[in-house]
């Protein structure tokens, strides 16, 4: 059995798969496709597996639509499988797992200049825009920032049930909450640039990773907005 594509978004609601035929198994007419939010794929025939919780993607190749829900998301997949009807003695004789790699559903950047102190920050932070603005599917990204800029923040926002870390940052204090802003990023000298990784995990492990590379330029930037802010290191 062959089931594309082998990797999906984990974003909840309705998605497309592709499910076909094994060669050793041509009769794919008679057999039923099912999915399950499952966290392994099946290890007996017994019909009690698919029963239990299974949806039933009708007979025959071709696209189907399968709702992804939070046990999912949560599980990092779910399984594809399919049913023998073996004349009234149904069997499990294929399955796999279609693994959900979580994605970023936000990602800000903001430039900063300011002093620090007693765990509390004073400073001004510039909305910066990423090139190509954020979409949930996209992983490559660059930045410019002008040359008297030398820090950076990151807040980014991810599904419930994920984890977030963020390479720029000392092993011991990577890991970041949804929503909240990352502590002080150094940046590379001016006119080089620094990538920074943003790896998304899910429950299961499966993983998917961003990365921001920011260019400290001599070139004049605009910022898209400015505020001074005060606020405790580590807050949303």
């Amino acid at each position: 059995m062959r089931v594309l594509p082998a990797e999906l978004r984990s974003a909840t609601g309705s998605q497309t798969i592709n499910v076909g035929s094994n060669p050793n198994n041509p009769a794919l007419g008679f057999n039923t496709f099912y999915y399950c939010a499952k966290t392994a794929t099946p290890t007996g025939t017994s019909p009690s597996y698919y029963n239990s919780g299974c949806v039933s993607l009708g007979n025959g190749a071709g696209d189907r639509t399968v709702t992804v829900t939070q046990a999912m998301v949560n599980n990092g997949g779910f399984v594809v499988i399919l049913v023998d009807p073996s004349f009234g003695n149904p069997k499990v004789r294929f399955g796999q797992w279609i693994p959900l790699t979580p994605p970023l559903t936000g990602l800000e950047v903001f430039g900063v200049t300011g002093t620090s102190g007693s765990g509390r920050v004073t400073e001004s932070r510039r909305a910066m825009t990423l090139s190509p603005g954020f979409s949930e599917g996209t992983t490559a990204y660059t930045l410019a920032v002008p040359a008297t800029m030398d820090h950076i923040r990151i807040r980014a926002t991810h599904l419930s049930g994920a984890t977030m870390t963020v390479s720029a940052l000392p092993a011991s204090r990577n890991e970041v909450g949804s929503g909240y802003f990352t502590e002080l990023i150094d940046l590379a000298a001016v006119g080089r640039g620094k990538n920074i990784d943003i790896v998304v995990t899910a429950t299961s492990g499966t993983t998917r990773t961003y990365r921001v590379t920011v260019t400290r330029e001599a070139a004049t930037i605009t910022p898209s907005a400015s505020s001074a802010i005060s606020a405790d290191v580590g807050t949303a």
